[in-house]
């Protein structure tokens, strides 16, 4: 274009050499074949102007033109419009530069193999083009085609440089562009080329444009955008031509940071004829940039044109966690996959696509987890562990058929032809399979019930049967939209059964028609096999209970609504019959226990032998009525019905008797139990109950439904040891001198349905108070919730949960009383409180022990016993004011006496209740109470007044032993007695002083007075 812009500005400039001196009064459109002429020579092209023109010369040489067009060697110009003005100093220095040129609505065709160096040095200052077309041709065929193109730029002459920008539109989409170049060097351009879309991303090329004999551009290309979830950018060499396309020394990098994708590759486009080569391999896709790529595997799998792809993939995270990923697919060939997953699965096949939804090919596939690499990949859950397919495979719409398969499930092999069709709205999944198998193995067969799930299927199976014996199976069985048709199954020797069965049912088996007969020394696998081949209640329940029925005899038939049965389960016999008009059942065998079990009772200790069992059901219809009657005789235990069946519902009275201990455990002993029973919409009461066993008498109602037993009972005596049996089992013997037993817990007897009863007692043993409670029971639990008793004059509330795990028993609870008389030798209080505990054991010794908790109590009127405050004054002042000896013993005693005439008044207040290993303490004010449940023992410290001693009781609770401390008093009393005896002998001593100085004195007034006898009479005065 840049080649054709310059020839057309030569030309240009001849045109108007020519015309310089043409008056301005001349009539240019009468002279525009001259101008196409003149233009034409100057270009050696054929140049043609069909629109109006104008032209001057001053001030600015100006040439216009509509309907322009230009046609030679390089290629076809049109243009609607075309404005050229050159710089008229650049002219008369004998330069040509146009200060604008502008085409309008143009459309260039160039030949791309014509293309050269130009040799003009016409200089272009501002060039324009607005809405144009670009074709480039290469071999006589389009290789670029743009529309919508706009350029706005700058020509410095034939060896440049040139600069443009603009934008474009290509495939339906606007790109944005910008090219600089260097000069020519030889035939070769150095140009820059950016090209940016909102939708692809931004791409820059460095390189150069060589024009030297053929068209072509070699360098480096950079490209970057945003996709999926995260920045992308491409780099690498590119070699273009117009025959083909070469990206080499690719490096691609999808996201950011450390969890950014990194890619290394090239790729080959053949213009021609469109084909594509792409080898690539990198570390690791995942995240929605593997959407993309699987969205780009499409598309190429769908190109028309040859296409060739390599690969390689360390780990791929796309439906799933794949590693070792390859793929290769040669020009018209199929795609080869092999990837290893989760769960030790492998993929090996080569698929073609055919049309966008549809996939055939050959594979194999297997997995050591199926379950695990189900849930990695979302694949739908199958009841095997290793699954092992190979063959030819198509699939459609997500329908899937194998032809010529050979299939493991785990221990089993199958080969035959298989076919899987998904759910849609108007109908359900289907399996469509034909197997042969040389050896079944029964114990891993297969379970298609779990499998199906609703699913219909056409099941044909022929097999030679391993295990405990070799037997044959025939089989072909077909269900649809909930209709199910046995068409055959006979096995022979089918571990230890023969078996001939046919027939045809609805969902549940409604409206059931068919034979069946079974010889069984061994049951348990042929009813595992059954169960999953056609999974119902019924089959799971013969399955469950097969080793029991075991050695079996069974004959049925069913037509028309009308059952028969007969047959042998181990020693017990049974015949039914049921019609429209009722039911008539017979069962009877030599041992009662062996009867229940084969009903499904719950699994006792160990087998009893409770004698022979017998029940006897009879239903007749009479209208709408049908009337029910049961009679049951085991072992020590009977029962009657006698009711009727309307509208889906029973209802009657039902009666027991007997003395159930050998079934429930406990003491020996008849009971019995009356109440009216009803039965509706899958639960059954039992209303105004009248019970007794033993002793104790119960009424009230109860409920049973699938969530367990519900009810209310009020209990004229409820034992406690025998209800925490139900968890801890059966009450082991203490040894001697301890009160709890320090046996492990045993077994218990029979695990409790789940229960929630509301208990009335008007007697709790062993403790002798009514209580009202929620009580709820379930296997190795118990708990206890709402718990209010009257004890000691108050109320005693609270809940605790008892738990049972192997040998180990867990208890927590909490509980508050308010108003509880505190009474026994020692001490007398009115105490309120909480506290919260928790402990755990092997047996109820060690659970005792273990138990611990925080509260607090209120204790009021709180008196201790035997603690007179006063004692100790009063012992010192009778010893002061006694002139007895002083005596330690006698000071003992005193003080005991002392203490034994008075009580020990405490102020009202908060404590803190501590337990820890099973002993509870509270602390109040130089008072210490403990009170040990490991023992049930009582211990009370008090301080004496100034700590001059310790009162302590301590025993059992009903009899605490008095103890006086008293040590610190003796010794204070010692002192005040050696005080007393110090204070009299320093009194005798000043006596005695005082005594001998009287006798001194009147010694000296005696000696005084003989003194003065003595003397002389003194002579008379002169």
């Amino acid at each position: 274009m840049r080649d054709l812009l310059t020839y057309l500005g030569i030309g240009l400039i001849l045109v108007l050499t020519a015309l310089l001196g043409a008056p301005y009064v001349i009539d240019f459109d009468a002279h525009r074949g001259r101008f196409a002429e003149e233009i034409s020579k100057a270009l050696g092209s054929q140049a043609q102007l069909d629109g109006p023109i104008e032209f001057r010369v001053l001030p600015t040489p100006y040439f216009s033109a509509q309907k322009l067009s230009l046609k030679g060697p390089l290629g076809v110009l049109k243009a609607d419009k075309a404005d050229f003005e050159l710089s008229l100093p650049a002219l008369i220095q004998g330069n040509m530069t146009f200060t604008r040129a502008e085409l309008s609505h143009f459309a260039l065709e160039v030949d791309g193999d014509q293309l050269r160096k130009p040799n003009a040095s016409v200089r272009f200052d501002d060039l324009t083009l607005r809405d144009g077309i670009l074709r480039v041709l290469h071999a006589g065929k389009p290789f670029i085609s743009l529309d919508h193109v706009d350029l706005s730029g700058r020509l410095a002459g034939g060896e440049g440089p040139f600069d443009a920008r603009g934008v474009f539109r290509a495939k339906d989409r606007n790109v944005s562009y910008s090219l600089s170049s260097d000069h020519f060097a030889g035939s070769r351009l150095p140009i820059k080329l950016s090209l940016g879309s909102e939708n692809l991303g931004n791409f820059s090329f460095d390189g150069a444009l060589d024009l030297g004999g053929g068209l072509s551009f070699d360098g480096k290309v950079l490209g970057e955008g945003a996709a999926a979830d995260g920045p992308w950018r491409l780099e690498g060499d590119v070699l273009a031509k117009p025959e083909a396309v070469k990206l080499d020394k690719a490096a691609l990098h999808l996201g950011e940071g450390v969890q950014a994708m990194h890619f290394a590759g090239g790729a080959d486009y053949g213009v021609d004829h469109g084909a594509l080569t792409v080898d690539f391999s990198g570390a690791h896709l995942d995240g929605a940039w593997a959407d993309v790529g699987a969205g780009l595997l499409a598309r190429a799998m769908d190109r028309a044109a040859p296409t060739v792809l390599r690969a390689q993939l360390d780990s791929l995270n796309w439906r799933g966690t794949w590693s070792r990923v390859k793929l290769a697919r040669d020009a018209g060939g199929p795609l080869k996959i092999a990837a290893e997953g989760a769960g030790g699965a492998r993929f090996d096949m080569a698929v073609t696509r055919e049309g966008s939804r549809n996939w055939r090919g050959k594979g194999d596939f297997s997995t050591v987890d199926y379950p695990v690499f189900a849930a990695d990949v979302g694949a739908p859950a199958l009841p095997f562990r290793q699954i092992v397919v190979g063959g030819l495979f198509n699939f459609s719409g997500g329908a899937l058929a194998l032809s010529n398969a050979a299939v493991t499930l785990d221990r089993t092999k199958f080969t035959g032809d298989a076919a899987w069709t998904p759910a849609t709205k108007e109908s359900r999944a289907k399996l469509t399979a034909k197997l042969a198998a040389s050896a079944l193995d029964l114990a891993s067969v297969p379970d298609y019930g779990a499998a199906l799930g609703e699913s219909d299927l056409d099941l044909t199976l022929d097999a030679q049967t391993a295990g405990k014996s070799e037997g044959k199976l025939s089989l072909r069985l077909l269900r649809e939209k909930g209709f199910s048709r046995l068409e055959r199954l006979e096995g022979k020797n089918l571990a230890g059964a023969d078996v001939t069965a046919s027939g045809e049912w609805k969902d549940k088996f409604s409206g059931l028609k068919g034979t069946v007969r079974l010889k069984a020394g061994e049951l348990q696998d042929f009813a595992t096999l059954l169960a999953r081949l056609a999974p119902n209640d019924t089959t799971r329940l013969v399955a469950s209970r097969a080793k029991i029925l075991s050695p079996a005899v069974f004959n049925a038939k069913a037509e028309q609504g009308a059952y028969a049965f007969d047959g042998q389960a181990a020693a017990t016999k049974f015949s039914a019959s049921l019609d429209d008009r009722g039911l008539a059942l017979d069962v009877s065998a030599p041992e009662a226990f062996d009867l229940l079990a084969q009903l499904g009772a719950p699994p006792l200790l160990s087998p009893q032998k409770l004698g022979p069992g017998q029940i006897s059901v009879q239903t007749q219809a009479q209208g709408a009525r049908r009337t029910v009657t049961g009679r049951a005789a085991l072992g020590k235990i009977n029962g009657q019905f006698d009711g009727a069946f309307r509208d889906g519902a029973v209802d009657g009275r039902l009666s027991l008797s007997g003395d159930p201990s050998s079934l429930i455990g406990g003491p020996a002993g008849n009971g019995k139990i009356d109440g009216e029973v009803e039965s509706r919409d899958g639960r059954i009461t039992l209303s105004k109950i009248l019970g007794e066993r033993g002793d104790s008498h119960f009424t009230g109602q109860l409920s049973l439904s699938s969530d367990g037993v519900s009810g209310e009972l009020d209990v004229d005596k409820f034992s406690a040891p025998a209800f925490l049996a139900l968890s801890l089992g059966p009450p082991a013997p203490a040894k001697p001198g301890a009160f709890w037993p320090s046996l492990s817990f045993a077994p218990v007897v029979i695990d409790p349905p789940r229960t929630k009863l509301l208990i009335h007692a008007a007697d709790v043993a062993p403790f002798g108070v009514p209580a009202t409670f929620q009580l709820s029971l379930a296997a190795n639990a118990l708990s206890v919730a709402n718990l209010e008793a009257a004890v000691n004059g108050g109320k005693l509330r609270g809940a605790f949960d008892l738990r049972r795990q192997a040998g180990q028993a867990t208890f927590s609870g909490e509980f508050s009383g308010e108003g509880l008389a505190v009474k026994n030798p020692a001490l007398s209080a009115t105490a309120a409180g909480r506290i919260k505990l928790a402990g755990s054991g092997a047996s109820m010794a060690a659970l005792v022990g273990a138990l611990s908790g925080t509260g607090s109590a209120k204790l009021t009127d709180a008196i201790v016993a035997g603690a007179a405050p006063e004692a100790p004054a009063q012992v010192l002042d009778a010893q002061a004011a006694s002139e007895k000896p002083f005596n330690a013993k006698d000071t003992v005693r005193d003080l005991d006496k002392a203490l034994a005439g008075g009580e020990l008044r405490l102020g009202d207040g908060e404590a803190s209740l501590r337990l820890a290993k099973g002993e509870l303490k509270i602390a109040r004010e130089g008072v210490a109470f403990t009170y040990d449940l490991n023992d049930l023992s009582f211990s009370l410290d008090s301080s004496l007044p100034d700590r001059q001693g310790a009162l302590t009781w301590s025993g059992a609770w009903a009899s605490p032993v008095r103890k006086v401390e008293a040590a610190p008093f003796v010794a204070v009393a010692a002192a005040k007695a050696l005080e007393r005896e110090q204070a009299r002998i320093a009194r005798q001593r000043e006596a005695d002083r005082q005594r001998k100085a009287e006798v001194e004195r009147r010694k000296q007034e005696e000696a005084r007075k003989q003194a003065e006898k003595l003397q002389p009479p003194p002579a008379p005065a002169q």
